[in-house]
């Protein structure tokens, strides 16, 4: 009995968790892919123009994060 509660519980928490990522995916996708049909019955997926900039601006970020940590490791040696 104790077993069947735990088994309902961990079900159903899965299926919520299982959703809420699905639904994420789903919305990120629509945001940055745009399917391309190249031939019939075969998709691809591209950056849109969105898509493109969220990862010029996640570029950048991660150059001025290495640009600080190396920054700061060299001042801290001297």
């Amino acid at each position: 009995m104790v077993q069947n509660i735990i088994d309902t519980i961990v079900d159903t928490i899965s299926g919520l968790l299982e959703g809420i990522g699905s639904a994420v995916v789903s919305y990120f996708q629509s945001l940055l892919l745009v399917e391309s049909t190249t031939t019939p019955g075969t998709y691809t997926y591209a950056l849109n123009e969105f898509g493109v900039f969220v990862f010029v601006l996640l570029g950048i970020g991660a150059a001025f994060g290495l640009a600080s940590l190396i920054f700061r490791m060299v001042r801290a040696r001297a």
